[in-house]
């Protein structure tokens, strides 16, 4: 590994074992400081500004259309007082209403009608209140060309539909003129669900679409319009008419139920904490009532409500727009902060319940908050990054869910913290995990009543601490290691392995293939809202011809000249000529004015003069323009005149606007399609040409949700390795996290497309946000996987012991964080719900799974380097020869109390062996027990030269250091923690064999039944009656099996009346 990252690794864990055991020290204050600040940053919340404006929110900042919109707006601002809703840059407030017949019939019949006509009569009479005064909508409408309200001239097809429904008088698609005042009807713009005849007669008609438009020419009217659009939707709520069902849609439709969304997901906050702590609890219990710990998941839960408090106050105090999604940041930092919970808590039980609490904090940060460090970081970083993209919700969503990722991390390592030091110290007096009363521990509760012994009993016994039934290990966790670890050590557990994760990929990629993109505007609304009911008639009935398109040509151009009038006519037709527009019905003004003078040339002496700009101007202005809809479609400007006195005014035409029909646009692809087809043709021209309607706004999402998301997901993935290699110290280690980042988004892409997710704004939240998540896992694994000892089967097994409970915690309890926006009925919190799932559950599937079998096969140590054949040892002998320590690995071990962190050389434990008391010398008992290198490989060498005088000499030393204290000798995920070789004055060398007082000189007895040479042993002190009840229990067995395993293991005094037997293991 590199020196350098080695040097962070290492760094890291002295600062937080230190910063660990001083917590361990000072608990109080990490538990009551954070408290306060969250005090003061809740605060914050006075100053909210909540943000629901749709268009701000989910269109790009710099998007192509808000310019186009500019320009539009520059030569033809909207014109309330000659109002036309295809030429309107924005539609200002507004009330449509989309009419279908009950009985699915068509809407031409009498009976129908009647009912039509009632229902546009009772909405141009809803009245508002402003300001002391009443107003109806025919006080508040937008003013036609024609100096009356805005008029649905179809409604004046009424007068006929009698005859129409008898069949008297038929109606011709697409344009059918009055018999009686000649006037046309396009019933494309006003009608759907057409059925024609053969010689293309309009026979049924099954919805109708009506407009009413405010006016909102001042700020003061808009306000005022917002009123009379919520009388609207409450009239006509109101109306149950028998033959018609109507639906209804506002301009604030949208805005309102954004709002709708942020209030759908409140009342899923307490159901959703409730499963949380219940979780938390049940999975932090444990059959000993000491050890239990299921008050820290409660207080687990605390920490990430705190942490998300304070990081919302302290943003709002920044003057960040609050908006509705970001309601989903609590849901997911319950489920980050349950797994730094599980992780820290994991790391703490595989500390010594010997050790002092300030050490086993200190242990314990050491090597979870390194961990949940990385995991943090990882996550901050990735929701940072997603302060690239130009959409503001995503902006504001990453801003708040980065200082929520932060806050929690800092809450869990102090305030947490504190809390599990307070814990600590309570397990250390032997206190019942609930009741906090002092309990029996289970080895001496054998007296006690049965409920007493499962629902109270644990602890240790501190005469006897070292009792194998106070001191077992966790289930859960020797599952992971002894039966996942062993199945995935197999080689056909690998094959099977690497098989489905080819399989999972190849599905990914056929999911990824069919990705759609858009957020369609009817996923803003929640699920029973009235306007998706709305949303799906006008996808059923107006998508054929959906919107009109304005085009417009700026500069001052002479369109007198041929020249220009040629390419105005190529412009307009290559636009015409797109998959989405129909030519039929195009508006130009250019076009018709030529046609109309060329008219006139068929009646002699009549030729109108258009040769130049200015008699074309003028032509323009008197003779043709005046009356027509065009009068909106041409921007002139007014030159003054020099100081010359022949001078004159001359006029020019500095601004072009023709219309165009959208044609069958069905869906996002065919939305984003029409505007990258019209864009390129306007790009390619000489021109300054724009295209424009309000919907374009919408639709640029559509054209840059994808190189955005790659953009983020790139940069999240780059960086994301980077900071892995800084953290995990080894860079084969980090290449392979980064390879899981990468598989894991491709899975949630796939098959976020096979559960009806498309790629949008929201979507792509979630895919930065994965980017974060997917490291969790995999960093998990690969740090503690680089941190174990052994061969690669080895540290499968033990990363998996250390980390594949926590992972499993991890993984359902961030699931069930998010259970309540699963539940929700809104498309943005439901589709947080799906991303979290998948990622979580692909992580959670590669860190259990498939990188143990990557990094066991392709990791650091998997091709070891080719040993000399060496002669085979006995298996009574230790794990290395007499003169072997010398080939060991240095290691850096954890700090025992008092020592300093260091490195030197690895030393084994050699198998206990039983010894007769009432024969064994104290040399026996000095060498019958299993010492990790407590004698140097010198003095080892040298044991064989030793004098009677010598050993004798020894006898004493260790006669007087009876007394000392023993420290244990404990598994910890894989590495050895143990007291160093003490000196005494006297020269002598008291090692972790030691005996406390009252025991028998040099004796150590060890546990049974673990694994040589991959589980040190347990070691405890026993006086004689205990050692000599337990050598007599197991002398058949020693007598069994010391012809084998005491060929060449004799004993070295003369006194010794036996050789060294192995215990049963």
């Amino acid at each position: 590994m590199g020196l350098s990252c080695s040097c962070v690794d290492r760094v890291l864990k002295r600062l937080f074992f230190n910063f660990g055991s001083f917590i361990g020290n000072n608990p109080g204050y990490f538990v009551i400081i954070p408290v306060l600040l969250t005090a003061l940053c809740a605060s914050g919340f006075q100053r909210i500004k909540f943000e629901a404006d749709p268009e701000y929110l989910f269109s790009p900042m710099n998007g192509e259309a808000k310019t186009e919109r500019a320009i539009l707006d520059q030569h033809f601002p909207t014109n309330y007082s000659q109002f036309d809703p295809s030429r309107a840059s924005r539609a200002g407030r507004f009330g449509r209403l989309l009419i279908t017949a009950a009985d699915g019939g068509s809407l031409l019949r009498t009976s129908v009608w009647r009912e039509i006509s009632f229902m546009d009569e009772i909405v141009k009479n809803v009245s508002i209140s402003w300001e002391g005064q009443n107003y109806t909508y025919r006080d508040l409408c937008a003013v036609a060309l024609n100096g009356y309200c805005w008029n649905n001239e179809i409604l004046e097809i009424g007068a006929y539909v009698d005859e129409i429904e008898t069949n008297e008088l038929n109606l011709t698609y697409p344009i059918w003129l009055s018999p009686d005042t000649f006037k046309a009807y396009t019933f494309p713009m006003f009608l759907g669900g057409f059925e024609l005849s053969e010689i293309n007669t309009i026979e049924k008609v099954s919805a109708l679409s009506l407009l009413y438009f405010l006016d909102s020419t001042e700020e003061w009217m808009v306000k005022r319009g917002s009123a009379w659009e919520a009388a609207f939707l409450a009239t006509v709520k109101a109306q149950d008419l028998p033959n018609i069902v109507v639906h209804r849609f506002t301009s604030l439709t949208l805005e309102v139920e954004l709002e709708e969304n942020t209030n759908s997901v409140i009342p899923y906050f307490s159901l959703n904490i409730g499963i949380m702590v219940l979780f938390c609890i049940l999975t932090c219990m444990m059959t000993d009532w000491v050890k239990s710990k299921p008050l820290l998941g409660l207080l687990g839960v605390i920490s990430a409500i705190l942490g998300s408090i304070s990081a919302f106050g302290l943003v709002m105090y920044l003057g960040m727009d609050f908006i509705g999604i970001n309601l989903a940041a609590p849901f997911l930092m319950l489920g980050i902060g349950i797994d730094d919970t599980f992780v820290m808590l994991a790391s703490w039980r595989r500390t010594s319940v010997h050790d002092p609490v300030s050490v086993r904090m200190g242990h314990c940060y050491t090597d979870a908050a390194v961990s949940i460090t990385i995991t943090s970081v990882t996550d901050m970083l990735s929701f940072w990054i997603g302060v690239i993209t130009p959409f503001p919700c995503v902006q504001i969503f990453c801003v708040y869910t980065g200082a929520c990722v932060a806050f929690t991390y800092f809450w869990h390592i102090t305030f947490f913290g504190g809390c599990m030091a307070l814990a600590g110290y309570a397990e250390k007096q032997n206190r019942h995990a609930i009741t906090c009363c002092v309990v029996t521990p289970k080895s001496i509760a054998g007296s006690r009543n049965w409920l007493y012994r499962v629902f109270c009993s644990g602890g240790i016994n501190q005469e006897d601490p070292w009792n194998p039934k106070d001191n077992k290990e966790n289930g859960l966790m020797m599952f992971f290691r002894d039966i996942l670890g062993t199945w995935l050590n197999k080689p056909s557990s690998k094959a099977l392995v690497l098989t489905t994760f080819l399989v999972y990929v190849a599905f990914a990629c056929w999911g990824v293939t069919n990705l759609k993109e858009g957020l369609q505007k009817r996923r803003l609304s929640r699920f029973d809202s009235y306007s998706v009911e709305f949303y799906d008639t006008e996808d059923k009935y107006f998508k054929e011809y959906p919107f009109r398109i304005n085009v417009v040509v700026s500069g001052k151009l002479d369109y007198s000249s041929a020249k220009v009038q040629e390419d105005m006519e190529n412009l307009l037709s290559d636009l015409e000529n797109t998959t989405y527009i129909d030519p039929f019905y195009s508006e130009s003004w250019l076009r018709s004015f030529v046609d109309y003078v060329d008219r006139w040339k068929d009646y002699p002496g009549s030729k109108l003069n258009i040769d130049n700009e200015q008699n074309f101007i003028s032509t323009l202005q008197d003779l043709y323009l005046y009356g027509t809809s065009f009068v909106q479609d041409i921007d002139f400007v007014t030159e003054p005149c020099s100081d010359s006195e022949d001078c004159e005014e001359e006029q020019h035409i500095v601004g072009s606007r023709f219309i165009l029909q959208g044609f069958n646009i069905r869906d996002a692809n065919d939305e984003a399609a029409v505007v990258r087809e019209l864009r390129e043709i306007c790009h390619r021209s000489n021109y300054n040409v724009t295209v424009f309607h309000p919907y374009f706004i919408y639709f640029d999402q559509f054209l840059i949700v994808m190189p955005t998301t790659v953009q983020c997901v790139a940069i999240a993935a780059v960086v994301m390795m980077f900071v892995s290699l800084i953290f995990i110290p080894n860079p084969i280690c980090s290449l392979w996290v980064a390879f899981s980042i990468v598989s894991i988004e491709l899975g949630v892409l796939g098959f976020m497309t096979l559960w009806g997710v498309n790629l949008d704004s929201i979507s792509m939240i979630n895919l930065i946000m994965c980017i974060g998540f997917s490291v969790d896992f995999s960093a998990h694994i690969s740090y503690h996987y680089l941190d174990s000892e052994g061969p690669p089967d080895a540290k499968v097994k033990n990363s998996l012991y250390g980390l594949g409970l926590p992972i499993l915690q991890g993984a359902i309890s961030t699931i069930l964080g998010v259970i309540g926006l699963m539940i929700a009925p809104s498309y943005i919190f439901v589709t947080f719900f799906k991303m979290v799932f998948l990622v979580i559950l692909l992580g959670a599937v590669h860190g259990l799974f498939l990188l143990p079998v990557l990094l066991s096969l392709f990791g650091p140590g998997s091709c070891p380097p080719p040993q000399e054949d060496k002669k085979p040892k006995s298996p009574a002998t230790s794990y290395m020869s007499e003169g072997d320590s010398s080939s060991l690995p240095n290691k850096e071990r954890r700090k025992s109390p008092g020592l300093d962190l260091g490195t030197e050389s690895l030393r084994i434990p050699r198998p206990a062996t039983t010894i007769s008391l009432s024969t064994a010398t104290p040399t026996d008992l000095e060498t019958s027990g299993s010492s990790p290198g407590s004698v140097p490989t010198s003095q080892r060498q040298d044991k064989h030269k030793r004098t009677r005088k010598t050993r004798q000499h020894q006898q004493q030393q260790q006669q007087h250091h009876s007394q000392q204290q023993l420290h244990e000798m404990y598994h910890n995920n894989g590495y050895l923690s143990e007291e160093d070789t003490v000196e005494d004055g006297g020269g002598g060398a008291r090692t972790w064999r030691s005996n406390p007082a009252g025991s028998v000189n040099g004796a150590l007895v060890y546990l049974n039944n673990y694994h040589p040479g991959y589980f040190p042993p347990y070691a405890f002190p026993a006086d004689r009656h205990s050692a000599a009840r337990r050598n007599h229990q197991t002398s058949s067995r020693s007598r069994d099996r010391q012809s084998h395993h005491s060929q060449d293991r004799h004993c070295r005094s003369k006194s010794s009346e036996c050789k060294k037997k192995r215990p049963k293991h």
